[in-house]
């Protein structure tokens, strides 16, 4: 009876420390930064009249747009102080490149994990998403990517010149011309 007695002072002096450091976490601003976390974000959405030709330096998403645009959209996170997609449109060409310091996840650490995961969108808003009209045909897609992804959906191309590092393209209902593609490892589906 003496051993029950002394687990149980144990497991309440453990509890009542556990409840004491979470309620001193509430009070000094812990439940603030949590919601601060998940409603950090902001859909940036670029619209483009006319494209011909698309170079990429990061994970993309190309789909069919829903109206006659073209549209570039990514998730800016506002702690983060810089962009993480630069673009940059010349003569009817877009370049897309990765601004992050990190490939294309950038964590900051374990808690924004398990908050992105628990949301089931950490790594779908980090890939930019280029939207194509349906019927569009672009000339040329070229590209190096070091660590990331390629989605082409429903999407027409003449030229393909690409080459990725790590990681995978994925192709859906894709017409595509004259093909190079360069895959170091992973896989092309």
């Amino acid at each position: 009876m003496k051993s029950f007695n002394r687990f149980t002072k144990v497991c309440l002096t453990l509890l009542f420390i556990g409840l004491s450091l979470t309620g001193i976490g509430f009070l000094l601003g812990g439940w603030t930064d949590v919601e601060q976390q998940i409603t950090n974000r902001r859909l940036e959405t670029v619209d483009f009249d006319r494209l011909e030709s698309l170079e990429i330096q990061t994970s993309i998403i190309l789909s069919p747009s829903k109206d006659d645009q073209f549209h570039l959209s990514y998730y800016h996170y506002l702690k983060d102080k810089t962009v993480p997609v630069r673009y940059q449109l010349g003569e009817q060409k877009l370049t897309v490149t990765d601004n992050q310091q990190n490939s294309f996840v950038n964590v900051n650490g374990l808690f924004e994990v398990v908050l992105h995961l628990s949301q089931q969108n950490w790594v779908e808003d980090r890939i930019p998403r280029l939207e194509i009209p349906k019927g569009t045909n672009l000339k040329e897609l070229i590209g190096s990517i070091d660590v990331g992804n390629l989605h082409l959906e429903d999407v027409q191309i003449d030229k393909v010149q690409l080459s990725v590092n790590v990681g995978f393209v994925e192709l859906n209902r894709a017409k595509l011309g004259t093909v190079d593609v360069n895959l170091d490892t992973e896989t092309f589906t």
